[in-house]
């Protein structure tokens, strides 16, 4: 500790002798916030305008850093409306469709997390679907749990090395916090929107939009995973609040790639902060709307809309337990890891007799719905055949002997 203080002091003698005393003061201003970071002070926007490149990146990077740092204890609970509009030439049109209401409760330990999903897929005042998923960045492990009222009285469990889609994936809210440390986890890293800030600091554009008080960042990467190999582009561009501790109220990423016959291929995301609130010493949004399109060659899609009203949001009360699974007893197990299925005891824990191999596991299956354990009454009719084989040959075996 005294010699990363030593370090830090020397630094800032180098910086201090390099700058003008004007942009130190905005330093001095904007470090002596960050090492209070309980209170909700920030720099305001005729500060920041006014301060040099170097210090105007320092100021973003470190409240980009807090917000990391925040999300990593956080809880909320997240209710998504989605529905499709017509793209009527670039705006959006009719609506095309609704999709079923997914209400979504989150836990972040770290990079560990529960996600629980409630989904009600026809009728709203029905019970829902419900899943809970755990992720263990540690041991790059998830261990799932999936319900139904289309088959009371069952559970079905799932342990596995990837992320299952069907358990959470489609929460838009997620991408505020720091995701799971690999990609394992079934997003691609650039998605999670602050890590790849600081991952791409490099490369900011800023700029300063004085009508409405609000900082521009821009910048442009290479977009990651299996899909955006080779010959792809990015840019995300993020508008940014000020008094609001730079919290950002609207950005747009766009990738692009060029598919194997040539033709280019493109996705837009947006999002739209509407309203906000502050959450420890943090502002975090709790109604935003996210917006997708892509290209199918040519013809641009319609919209994909989800808005995302956020009714439980706090920090810091997250412990281990709440991001720990037991599988409850009766449990229908799938471990992929191990390649076998079971039923689970009390203690959540295999019962030997239940234990079956997984054969032909293709992993490429991991983000399937859960499946249902093997299919056990072909192990039934080959044990009463056995038997009935093994009566048939003894009384065979002492018909001949007495007949002798």
């Amino acid at each position: 500790m005294i010699h990363a203080l030593i370090s830090d002091y020397t630094d800032f003698i180098t910086i201090q002798r390099s700058m003008d005393y004007k942009t130190l003061f905005f330093l001095l201003v904007f470090t002596a916030f960050s090492f209070n970071a309980s209170r909700s002070e920030t720099v305001s926007f005729e500060e920041f305008a006014g301060a040099s490149d170097d210090v105007q990146r320092t100021i973003l990077a470190n409240a980009f850093r807090e917000r990391i740092s925040h999300a990593q204890n956080l809880y909320y609970r997240n209710a998504i409306e989605h529905e499709g509009r017509k793209n009527d030439n670039g705006r959006e049109g009719e609506i095309l469709g609704k999709g079923n209401l997914r209400v979504f409760s989150h836990w972040q330990l770290g990079m560990d997390y529960k996600i629980r999903r409630e989904a009600y897929l026809n009728d709203p005042n029905a019970p829902p679907q419900v899943s809970n998923n755990y992720w263990d960045a540690r041991e790059g492990v998830l261990r799932g749990t999936f319900r139904s009222e289309d088959m009371p009285g069952r559970v079905f469990g799932r342990i596995d090395t990837q992320y299952n889609s069907v358990l959470g994936f489609n929460d838009c809210f997620a991408f505020l916090l720091v995701g799971g440390g690999s990609e394992a986890d079934g997003r691609a890293p650039d998605l999670y929107l602050f890590p790849h800030l600081i991952e791409n600091e490099s490369g900011w554009v800023i700029a300063c939009l004085s009508e409405e008080g609000k900082i521009q960042l821009s910048f442009e990467f290479e977009p990651k995973g299996a899909f955006w190999e080779g010959d792809s582009t990015g840019k995300r561009t993020l508008v940014l609040a000020p008094d609001k501790s730079f919290m950002p109220v609207m950005g747009l990423m766009r990738r692009t790639t060029k598919l194997d016959d040539g033709e280019l291929f493109w996705k837009e995301e947006s999002f739209y902060v509407e309203e906000s609130q502050l959450v420890a010493h943090v502002w975090m949004p709790t109604k935003l709307k996210y917006v997708a399109r892509q290209s199918s060659p040519e013809i641009l899609t319609d919209f994909d809309i989800k808005r995302s009203n956020i009714s439980e949001i706090s920090h810091g009360n997250v412990t281990r337990a709440d991001v720990t699974l037991t599988f409850s007893e009766g449990t229908e197990v799938v471990d992929v890891i191990n390649g076998i299925s079971y039923k689970t005891d009390a203690r959540g824990e295999p019962i030997l007799s239940t234990i079956v191999p997984l054969y032909d596991l293709d992993p490429s299956h991991a983000n399937m719905q859960l499946p249902e354990p093997p299919d056990r009454t072909i192990n039934w009719v080959l044990i009463v055949i056995g038997i009935v084989l093994i009566i048939l040959g003894l009384y065979i075996y002492f018909r001949k002997r007495y007949a002798s």
